[in-house]
Parts: structure tokens; C-alpha cells; sequence
């Protein structure tokens, strides 16, 4: 009763909404010297108002936690993912078209294709770029078309031949050299893709074309896919977070048990 009538007649109601009471009795209610309650009375509402503040103190201790553990969980860090299988396909009439396991050429009817496991992306896309490098010198065609498809066949097949929709073409920089790699944005393919496999069909025009490394035949590594990922909070992260909510909840309430 002492404290509802401390906070009624000190202050406008609404008032003490997000403040910490920090005031000693005297100050925030001129009438306090002339009540005169018993002094345990005085004792009860002078810690009362002690624990309402170190539990509002608290309450807004748990946001900044929380984002604390959210912003921990959510680094993002990008992960290089080496092809699950590559090579050539020929595409032309009576070619053993499937060449798994060869270089990676695109000429006319040979069609390069490099196929990538998305069991290593660890969580929500925000950028992802393909690279390739040369292994034959000279560039012929410094122009190549990049197709995509999800597929869930691992190895390379005669339906990877001419599938895949146009993702744009990859123009490889001048005086490319080997161990020198060139680079493909394909985010928005990566994260709008849902399938066990991400394969790419590399294509250039007749009479030009080029010869990229492959897993067999390369000058330090293969065609690589690099993924930039926002991890999804893991069970790990959502227990922690709970508990610590918990844990704060409990602590406000066991403050402020004999508040009122």
C-alpha cells in the first residue's frame, strides 16, 4: 500500500514507464516526512524499490544477450566446394558424349560440365561465385556461356548434355595465365536451387574455345564453387539462448517476489 501510494501521488501515471527508480524516499515524494510510517514499513518499500530496479536493470540486460548469441550464430564465412565429378561432354552425332573424368573444354559441340555436392553450404546464401582456370594456353574464346541445373546425379551422364537454363556468359580476363583464376556470380542460381547436386555446362562457339582444369588435370585445383553462408542458428545456439532467458527470467522474478 506504501509503495502503490509513493508512486501514485510522486508522479503522473505513466510516467515511471522505462526509468530506473534511483531516488531515495525524501526526494520523490514531498509528503514522505510527514506520513511517518513504522520504520520497518520504511525498511520494506526502501528495498522494494532497490529490487524493482535491479530487476528492470535486468530486463534490459536480456536484449543485448540475445543479440550477442544471435550475432555469434550468424557469422557468415565463405567455404570453398571442390566438384563432386567433371569433365567434357560431345554432343555431336554418333560422339561417346559422356567424357567424365577429362579436362573441362568448351568448343562447338564440347561442353564443359562441373557438378558440386550442396551438402557443404551451411546455410542460407548470400553470395557465391564459380571459378575456373585455365589448363591449355592459348584462350581461343575468351567468351563463355554458363548454363545451370540441379540435378541429383552425381556423376557426369548423358543428360547433362545442353541441360541447364542460361545463368549469363563469363568473360575471362585478358592475359588469363595458369594458376590464375576467373570468376562467375552465380548467388542467385546457388540460393534458389534445391537439389542434392548444383551442375554447371560451360559452352563457347565453334572454332574458338578453351580448355579448363578438371579434377584429374589441373595447375593446383579444379573449378571451385564459393559459397558465402548465413549458418542457421544451431540447437547449440537456440539452448543457449534459452537458458539464458530462462535464467534471467527467474532471477527478475525472485527480485521482485516481495516488491509489492
Amino acid at each position: 500500500m506504501w509503495l502503490s501510494l509513493h508512486l501514485w501521488k510522486s508522479k503522473p501515471r505513466g510516467q515511471y514507464k522505462g526509468r530506473i527508480l534511483s531516488h531515495t524516499l525524501p526526494e520523490v515524494h514531498p509528503l514522505w516526512e510527514f506520513l511517518h510510517p513504522p520504520s520497518y514499513v520504511k525498511k520494506r518499500i526502501e528495498e522494494s524499490l532497490s529490487k524493482l530496479e535491479e530487476s528492470m536493470k535486468l530486463q534490459f540486460l536480456l536484449p543485448p544477450v540475445l543479440n550477442v548469441v544471435f550475432v555469434a550464430a550468424a557469422i557468415a564465412s565463405p567455404v570453398t566446394i571442390t566438384p563432386i565429378s567433371d569433365g567434357s561432354l560431345y554432343t555431336c552425332d554418333g560422339c561417346n558424349t559422356v567424357s567424365d573424368g577429362n579436362y573441362v573444354g568448351a568448343s562447338g559441340y564440347i561442353q564443359g560440365a562441373i557438378k558440386f555436392s550442396t551438402s557443404a553450404i551451411p546455410g542460407v546464401v548470400t553470395n557465391a561465385m564459380l571459378s575456373v582456370n585455365p589448363y591449355g594456353l592459348p584462350i581461343w574464346d575468351s567468351t563463355i556461356d554458363i548454363y545451370g541445373y540441379g540435378t541429383s546425379i552425381a556423376p557426369l551422364d548423358i543428360t547433362d548434355a545442353n541441360a541447364g537454363s542460361f545463368l549469363g556468359t563469363l568473360t575471362l580476363p585478358p592475359g588469363l595465365d595458369f594458376g590464375q583464376d576467373a570468376f562467375f556470380d552465380v548467388t542467385s542460381f546457388v540460393a534458389n536451387t534445391h537439389a542434392p547436386y548444383l551442375a554447371f555446362n560451360l559452352r563457347a562457339d565453334e572454332g574458338g574455345g578453351v580448355l579448363f582444369s578438371s579434377m584429374e588435370f589441373n595447375y593446383g585445383h579444379p573449378s571451385q564453387l564459393i559459397v558465402t553462408a548465413v549458418p542457421e542458428p544451431s540447437t547449440s545456439a537456440l539452448l543457449v539462448m534459452g537458458v539464458l532467458s530462462l535464467g534471467i527470467s527467474r532471477m527478475v522474478k525472485r527480485l521482485f517476489a516481495y516488491s509489492v
